[in-house]
């Protein structure tokens, strides 16, 4: 019996890529109905045909009603409160669905170890061996989970354990983009101002930020950084008058930026707004459309790893914003 020659003989005889003869194929949607016809009888030719089981399955996988595995997502609120994150499950559930990947969404009402066990052993019951964690509503030093039988994804800044890997935002670079642009205003005084009761995992940017932009500048203010506690506005104007920022970059405007000593400074504003900001803002939008995809990639990869037996170190994918000036 002779050999049948290769895809990539057929692609060359035809002129086309050896890709789109193997999704033709597959009944991929992407091939040109005509140029799939030519493709199918050159096929048809040489004695090409696709087990008809494997060709259902295909077809089910790029309809998104296959999959090879269910990731678990899990939260402290029900996905229903949290509209203003649609964005994000929607992106990382059309991307799952694409790669194989049935997202199913789980909460806890309290963070107790037997809680968060319960919720483990249901998981390992269905067969799920991949957790995605957050956005979380309240901020968590640590969760008592049973962390050795999944491999573990946290959306944000979060604690740091030698089993959670991290898909979060660059706050670094957004703070780095934020000075050059104050600096096209004429500005290079900025204050770093962390509103502590909103944003408190904010902290260690702020501060890296702020004692980066000032190192090694003969006018460089003694505490270029401030933390705003509740109820030490006082303090706030001390502060103020003591360093004379020419600009500001904030975690959050609550409660701030109608302070009499604030109102006219250009802003950076590092959180979201929940209204449109005053003039003069930069603003950033947070990148939910590439995090909520880069979170089940990300989890895919550690998923396949654990399946080869190489071992994992904690790793973070950091995503940029975009920034937007009001």
């Amino acid at each position: 019996m002779s050999k049948l020659p290769s895809q990539r003989q057929i692609a060359a005889r035809l002129g086309i890529s050896a890709s789109t003869v193997s999704r033709a194929l597959h009944q991929d949607p992407r091939v040109a109905p005509g140029t799939a016809q030519k493709i199918l009888e050159a096929l048809k030719d040489e004695g090409y045909q696709l087990d008809p089981v494997v060709s259902a399955g295909l077809s089910r996988v790029r309809r998104g009603t296959f999959y090879r595995e269910t990731i678990a997502w899990c939260s402290d609120q029900p996905r229903a409160q949290k509209d203003w994150l649609n964005e994000l499950f929607d992106s990382a559930a059309k991307f799952g669905n694409r790669s194989g990947y049935h997202i199913e969404h789980y909460h806890f009402n309290r963070p107790t170890k037997r809680e968060l066990k319960r919720l483990a052993s249901i998981w390992q019951a269905r067969g799920i061996r991949g957790v995605i964690l957050g956005p979380f509503h309240h901020p968590y030093k640590a969760l008592p989970f049973p962390w050795e039988p999944f491999a573990w994804v946290a959306l944000g800044h979060t604690w740091v354990d030698h089993s959670l890997h991290v898909v979060g935002r660059d706050f670094l670079l957004d703070i780095r983009n934020g000075i050059e642009w104050l600096r096209h205003q004429g500005c290079h005084r900025p204050g770093f101002i962390l509103n502590r009761t909103n944003n408190p995992f904010l902290r260690p940017p702020l501060i890296q930020g702020a004692y980066s932009h000032y190192y090694g500048q003969t006018a460089e203010p003694t505490h270029p950084f401030f933390e705003v506690k509740q109820g030490n506005k006082k303090k706030l104007s001390e502060w103020i008058h003591r360093h004379q920022p020419d600009s500001l970059i904030l975690s959050s405007p609550e409660d701030l930026r109608d302070h009499p000593l604030l109102c006219d400074l250009p802003v950076v504003q590092l959180s979201t707004p929940q209204n449109t900001p005053p003039p003069n803002t930069l603003y950033f939008i947070p990148p939910y459309k590439s995090a909520g995809p880069s979170a089940v990639n990300f989890l895919h990869r550690l998923i396949t790893n654990r399946e080869f037996g190489l071992p994992t170190h904690q790793q973070s994918v950091l995503i940029t914003s975009t920034m937007q000036v009001s």
